[in-house]
């Protein structure tokens, strides 16, 4: 099992500081990360999303799988639907349904989370971005290993390491730092200078983020096939759209575009792919409606047909 997110709070025979042990193998940030998830507040999603992190190759291993030799890279794990069913139970005992499994796994997907593939033995799921979660605890370990020596071990470079870590440490979490600071303004007072509008130097503006139009259009083109109209022109339309619903998406870039349309493709019924007397379809421009989006990550009726 990985060591990335998981967390045994419920260990009697541990001893020292939870906090620190949580301190040390990153297991903070990774949880406020994902308790400022909307979606967390469902908690059947929260306790598989776990499951899957917990699951999670930390590195390359070959596995045996329903009777199969599975080679997982970092980030991945082989199971069944029905197997993590029988894991997710409420408080009486009673397992989710192998379809309840499916449709959560379906939104992570649609979400960007994850991405899967497979055969009748057996499911590879594949955690998006999973390096960014193990980096946390190996930088967060290295740190504490090199702050830890004796002052009479060390020499003039140690502190340089130190530093190293932590500015790499603060790199890979610059989400959870700048949502830390967003908090800190809201709830920490002025203090008398600022309140007067004195002020250290006024932040730099971002530059923004350059959007390369052409990969999404390549990335739609190659997902939905020869099933849907093709997108072949970057237009200041369908800039104005992707401007708009590239911020919505769980993963905000190419990949997170990619997932969204293979989950439309898999979960929209065949009325969107012409199946009509009038033969409409959709198209790149129907999937930047953000009701689209929407309808897509709550699996609605008027989608799937279902």
């Amino acid at each position: 099992m990985s060591n990335v997110a998981y967390a045994d709070f419920g260990n009697k025979n541990h001893t020292g500081s939870s906090r620190m042990d949580n301190s040390k193998l990153g297991h903070v940030a990774i949880f406020r990360s994902l308790l400022n998830a909307s979606w967390a507040e469902d908690t059947a999603k929260l306790s598989l999303w776990i499951r899957l992190l917990g699951q999670a190759r930390h590195k390359p291993k070959r596995v045996e799988f329903s009777g199969i030799s599975w080679d997982l890279r970092e980030g991945q794990l082989v199971t069944k639907a029905g197997v993590l069913a029988r894991k997710l139970k409420d408080p009486k005992g009673k397992e989710k349904t192998e379809k309840q499994v499916r449709d959560m796994l379906d939104f992570f997907e649609s979400e960007g989370m994850i991405s899967r593939s497979g055969t009748r033995h057996g499911t590879v799921i594949t955690i998006t971005n999973y390096s960014q979660y193990q980096a946390n605890f190996e930088v967060t370990k290295q740190v504490t290993k090199e702050v830890t020596i004796k002052p009479s071990d060390t020499n003039a470079s140690s502190g340089d390491k130190v530093t190293n870590f932590v500015i790499n440490e603060v790199k890979q979490n610059k989400k959870l730092l700048e949502l830390e600071v967003k908090e800190q303004d809201i709830n920490t007072p002025l203090t008398p200078q600022e309140g007067n509008g004195e002020s250290a130097d006024k932040p730099k503006k971002r530059s923004p983020v350059r959007i390369n139009y052409q990969e999404y259009l390549n990335a739609y083109n190659e997902v939905v096939g020869d099933r849907l109209p093709h997108a072949i022109d970057v237009t200041e339309k369908r800039k104005r759209g992707l401007k708009k619903i590239i911020p919505k998406l769980a993963t905000q870039n190419v990949d997170g575009w990619r997932s969204y349309v293979k989950a439309f493709v898999r979960l929209a019924k065949p009325f969107y792919f012409g199946d009509s007397d009038s033969g409409w379809t959709a198209d790149i421009d129907y999937l930047m409606r953000e009701a689209t989006l929407t309808a897509v990550r709550e699996g609605s009726p008027k989608l799937t047909g279902r």
